[in-house]
């Protein structure tokens, strides 16, 4: 009860005297005990003194805070041109490179247009939009960190490889724009179970090396070449986890050509196509038939 009475700790009194209730509840560390015992007794009110019960809430610490004002609502995912499976801590080489690029659309709590387990980085921009770590969750799952680092610098990003990220440099990646597309081969990722698996480490550290040049130089074609070698190291991988040889199937150009793809071994299908072809585009299974756009984020 509030009002405007101007009697020090009784500004109710006069809704108090009008209404004349049968109980005044305070606390018990109340500093006007006396004078609201005599308000009471002008009413014939019972003056009950009850004890104070601290809120039950988690402690929060001034680092959640900060934490929680940098979580971005929205973040991209990536995709890997070389040197997937370097980033990993137990697997890199000094010397060696992870080159990869943030794309869009954006994915967010309430809103991921890309199917799970597709080999894109979720789990890192999960982390991320949640408010943790994404580096150090990635490794306490035991796999590599190229795919929270590109997320949270976007570009075009070419790393050191090591134990932790280190950029080596970035450009906008103006020169990827209208030359990508990302299909979904209907075959779920899972990273962590596939960390310790038989692989071309050198043919995967040449990969990066020739990536890494293609950012630099801004080149296509030797970027077609860098997914080639690193496509070809990963459907070598496939085909002896399989006890098989490598599918003629999994390169559709040789590894030097503009237009380069990637066939069902891995979960997300990536091509690099010449000038002339449209934009970038997203296709999506089992949810729209229509494609949406995919860009470079910058």
């Amino acid at each position: 009860m509030i009002g405007d009475c101007e009697d020090l700790g009784l500004d109710f009194k006069e809704h108090f005297l009008k209404i004349r209730p049968q109980v005044l509840a305070v606390t018990e560390d109340d500093q006007y005990e006396d004078i609201k015992r005599a308000l009471c007794a002008e009413v014939g009110a019972e003056y009950i003194a009850l004890p104070k019960t601290p809120p039950q809430f988690t402690p929060i610490s001034s680092s959640s805070i900060v934490r929680n004002i940098r979580t971005p609502a929205e973040a991209p995912l990536r995709v890997d041109f070389g040197g997937g499976w370097l980033d990993v801590p137990r697997h890199a080489r000094e010397g060696a490179y992870i080159v990869n690029c943030a794309i869009s659309p954006m994915v967010s709590l309430n809103e991921w247009d890309y199917e799970l387990k597709s080999g894109l980085g979720g789990s890192g921009a999960w982390a991320l939009l949640n408010g943790n770590d994404g580096v150090e969750s990635e490794l306490n799952l035991g796999v590599g960190w190229q795919d929270p680092a590109i997320i949270r610098e976007t570009g075009a990003c070419v790393w050191r490889s090591g134990a932790r990220p280190e950029l080596d440099f970035k450009q906008n990646g103006d020169f990827l724009r209208g030359h990508m597309a990302l299909h979904y081969t209907d075959i779920p990722h899972d990273t962590p179970a596939n960390a310790d698996n038989h692989r071309d480490y050198d043919l995967i550290e040449q990969a990066a090396a020739t990536a890494r040049e293609a950012v630099f130089e801004a080149s296509i074609p030797k970027l077609g070449e860098a997914v080639g070698l690193s496509y070809t190291a990963q459907a070598a991988n496939t085909a002896v986890a399989a006890g098989a040889a490598t599918p003629s199937t999994c390169l559709q150009h040789p590894p030097s050509a503009t237009h380069l793809s990637y066939r069902p071994t891995a979960t997300v299908q990536l091509s690099l196509t010449s000038p002339s072809a449209s934009a970038f585009s997203f296709t999506r299974r089992r949810t729209r038939s229509v494609s949406s756009a995919l860009n470079l984020l910058l």
